[in-house]
């Protein structure tokens, strides 16, 4: 007998008709409620569970999830892979004469111009591409920002000039950029609380793993347009596994008023996980306070949200500064020691490892709690930049200081990645998150110019600018962000305003209470004092 289900439990006979429902499958969540079955849905919400009851019910990081990251996962390398990539595209020919790089076959004077076109793309790109995520949905950015990045990697590679390799390299960086950012929510979003720690931090060595596949095509390749086709071809997989693997994020169909959309999507989820969900009575989400079916979804109409309510504007503008504290002092740090190894390629490759144990000890320290382990990183960012002070210029400490420096950076990106995605509401969390990163942009195109600048006056105040900045990042990580580790996230800017109000509540009251306490000790005290 035929067997009529799909391999994740679901019987064919449920799904719609794919000349009906084409583009919302290959971009979105299939649905298979009709409208007078959602509108009834809406109506009852008896027996209804919140979005993260049904996560953790289904398995927080079961087979769904684990492939959802590793197809996100390649995002990441594509993102890694196009950033550094100009470093061996735009090198200088006397770098390595068995390379050929664009500056052999168009020389020009603007090298620093072209080496820097995806990095002024990512400063578009990771805000731009944060509204299109809150607008249209996670998938369909992930994948038209994948595809996109593809076509103008493979433009680059046969490009007839500068201008041209320019715009091309600078759109990359704006898709690849957008890419990484919406990419880390979309997975981020169907993980459970438990999960978050270990595989956000994970998720970011892909990165790494996109630094090291560009090296070694520049190295083995020898030629800039080879290497372009070779990082072009990472869109194709990555966009047919995104397609076909992923489903539209069920928080995001929730938010915007697609009840029965996401109910679908998490019994797709809890099938496809084999958990004991699948036995019982279908899942039936609660609906997200505040949601709307045709939301105001503007970029104007989320940085009104943004700015509007007095939590939410207090949040984006310390995280904004964390962002930019940790571009800031990993860029100028950097530029303290920017010729270490005899080569290009051994340089960078030391530079990619480098991250490596920073991500990983993120792993440990953010699950000791989110607030006090990002404060943890940036304090160790600061120590670095100061210690940078005392080494001499070159030397094998200097180096070293400069790789620790290098990791916490690591760990602090990865602090603020996860801070970002667990304290921003579903409803504004891309759009919050591309505004925060565009900081850490910004940051690093200052910190050259710092340099430059404070360096007449003396050698060691960048130095002690940067580490500053750092160390403030961390107060601010300390003192001014609500703790997330293991809690549920928000879906609506009114649910984040109330958990926000209640946390800083009764933080105030505690306090309080200590302070009250220390006083009436002192009080104690001093009448212990004048009886004896």
């Amino acid at each position: 007998m035929l067997d009529t289900r799909w391999p994740g439990g679901q019987n064919m006979a449920m799904v719609e008709p794919m000349d009906h429902k084409v583009l919302r499958y290959l971009f979105g969540a299939v649905s298979t409620h009709s409208e007078d079955e959602e509108e009834k849905s809406d109506n009852d919400d008896s027996g209804t569970i919140t979005i993260d009851e049904a996560i953790e019910a289904a398995d927080g990081f079961g087979r769904y999830q684990k492939r959802v990251t590793a197809t996100m996962g390649m995002a990441w390398v594509i993102f890694g892979a196009v950033m550094i990539s100009t470093v061996f595209t735009t090198m200088s020919p006397d770098a390595d004469v068995n390379f050929t790089s664009v500056l052999d076959e168009f020389p020009t004077e603007w090298h620093s111009v072209l080496r820097s076109a995806p990095f002024v793309g990512s400063m578009v790109g990771t805000p731009l591409w944060g509204f299109v995520a809150d607008r249209l949905g996670r998938k369909p950015a992930v994948v038209s920002a994948s595809a996109l990045c593809g076509v103008f990697m493979a433009g680059a590679a046969i490009s007839f000039g500068t201008v041209s390799f320019w715009i091309c390299t600078f759109f990359s960086g704006l898709f690849s950029s957008g890419l990484g950012l919406v990419s880390f929510i979309l997975a981020s979003e169907v993980w459970g609380q438990r999960a978050r720690t270990t595989t956000g931090n994970a998720f970011h060595m892909c990165f790494t793993v996109g630094m090291l596949f560009c090296i070694t095509s520049a190295y083995t390749l020898l030629s800039w347009r080879l290497v372009c086709i070779a990082i072009s071809f990472l869109s194709l997989p990555t966009c047919i596994a995104t397609i076909l693997t992923c489903q539209e994020s069920p928080r995001w169909l929730l938010t915007n008023g697609r009840k029965a959309e996401a109910e679908h999507v998490m019994n797709y989820l809890a099938r496809f996980n084999a958990s004991s969900t699948s036995s019982v009575k279908a899942i039936r989400l609660r609906p997200a306070d505040n949601a709307s079916a045709s939301p105001e979804r503007g970029c104007l109409s989320q940085l009104t949200s943004l700015c509007s309510y007095h939590h939410l504007r207090r949040t984006t503008l310390l995280l904004m500064f964390m962002w930019f504290a940790t571009g800031f002092a990993y860029y100028g740090i950097n530029m303290t020691a920017e010729h270490i190894g005899s080569s290009v390629y051994i340089t960078s490759t030391i530079s990619a490892i480098a991250e490596i144990p920073g991500f990983v000890s993120s792993m440990y320290v953010l699950g000791l709690g989110r607030s006090k382990g990002s404060a943890v990183f940036f304090l160790m960012l600061a120590t670095a930049g100061y210690a940078c002070i005392l080494t001499t210029p070159d030397s094998a400490l200097q180096t070293l200081v400069v790789m620790v420096g290098k990791g916490a950076s690591c760990g602090c990106f990865a602090a603020v990645y996860l801070l970002s995605a667990e304290l921003f509401p579903t409803s504004v969390r891309n759009s919050a998150t591309g505004i925060s990163s565009l900081c850490a942009r910004l940051a690093a195109a200052m910190a050259p110019g710092t340099v430059e600048m404070l360096t007449p006056i003396s050698s060691a105040l960048p130095l002690v600018v940067f580490g500053s900045t750092a160390l403030l990042g961390g107060i601010a990580a300390l003192w001014g962000i609500r703790e997330t580790l293991e809690q549920p996230i928000c879906e609506t800017v009114g649910e984040f305003e109330a958990i926000e109000a209640t946390y800083w509540s009764r933080r105030s009251r505690r306090a309080t209470d200590r302070s009250d306490v220390s006083d009436d000790r002192s009080v104690e005290l001093e009448e212990m004092n004048d009886a004896i």
